[in-house]
């Protein structure tokens, strides 16, 4: 009996150590799991902006270019919308040129080397150096083709047999700075996603002429904000102060083509000058 009196408050003993070491564990969880609760609210509040978030604006550069400066005669930027039928082709020799393509497929030969073209891709090609296109595949071949052209030159046409070849823009005035110092030019492929508010407003310290490829965009300046639809063309002269924004619910997609001075940044932000827009 004693033997099992002894053994009785053992056994007692040892439960009520496993009892305390259980609850003790699971004081210890609660705590843990305190501690991490305001790490978890804090994760929380840095991630919910991300949901709001429009995302960032994505530029992909397709071509550029170094200019030397002494250009003597005043250019202009031209924008054509060359069409080619499949199998047919256009020679070209003359301004400075990038081009990007639309839709279609075409192969560009230039000084014996040809590259092909598919959509959203670009090319630059120098000033004088001749170049073929030639449509490929079943569809027609349709792209951009941006000029920084000689205003003396400004009116010369280009034929395609079969196909189309149009002038859709002009700047109004010539591009600055090209005489005195060198330039770079650029072709970009931009996106801006949907419900995105204006940025800040800036101005360009060289020249930039966007083509509206799909959305739409509302473009500010000078107090007026107009809606930009596909097809639409933008011309933003050096100083102009200016926003870009896209409210729609679908991707703004811009083709680009900018010259700014070399070892200067394309754009600068200037909101002591900036116009306030007007209300919507």
């Amino acid at each position: 009996m004693e033997t099992h009196r002894i053994h009785t408050k053992e056994g007692s003993g040892v439960a009520v150590m496993r009892l305390a070491l259980v609850l003790l564990w699971l004081w210890s969880l609660s705590g843990c799991e305190r501690g991490r609760e305001p790490q978890q609210e804090g994760a929380k509040q840095q991630t919910e902006p991300a949901v709001t978030d429009v995302g960032p604006i994505t530029r992909v550069e397709l071509a550029s270019a170094t200019i030397p400066a002494g250009r003597e005669k005043p250019h202009l930027f031209k924008l054509l919308r060359v069409s080619l039928p499949p199998g047919k082709t256009m020679s070209y020799a003359g301004a400075e040129r990038l081009v990007f393509q639309i839709s279609g497929s075409q192969a560009v030969t230039i000084e014996g080397q040809t590259a092909t073209l598919k959509p959203d891709q670009g090319i630059r090609i120098e000033t004088g150096l001749p170049a073929e296109f030639s449509a490929q595949g079943e569809e027609p071949s349709l792209s951009l083709h941006y000029l920084l052209v000689p205003e003396p030159q400004a009116d010369r046409t280009i034929e395609v047999e079969g196909g189309d070849v149009a002038e859709i823009y002009r700047t109004p005035e010539p591009v600055t700075n090209l005489a005195e110092q060198p330039q770079v030019l650029t072709l970009t492929h931009l996106s801006m996603p949907s419900s995105t508010p204006a940025n800040a407003p800036h101005f360009r310290t060289g020249a930039a002429l966007y083509y509206v490829l799909s959305g739409t965009g509302q473009f500010t300046s000078q107090g007026t904000t107009e809606a930009k639809q596909p097809g639409s063309v933008v011309y933003e002269p050096s100083g102009m102060t200016h926003q870009w924004a896209n409210p729609g619910h679908q991707p703004l997609v811009l083709v680009v083509a900018n010259v700014t001075p070399e070892g200067k940044p394309a754009i600068q932000f200037d909101t002591a000058q900036a116009e306030p827009a007007p209300a919507q």
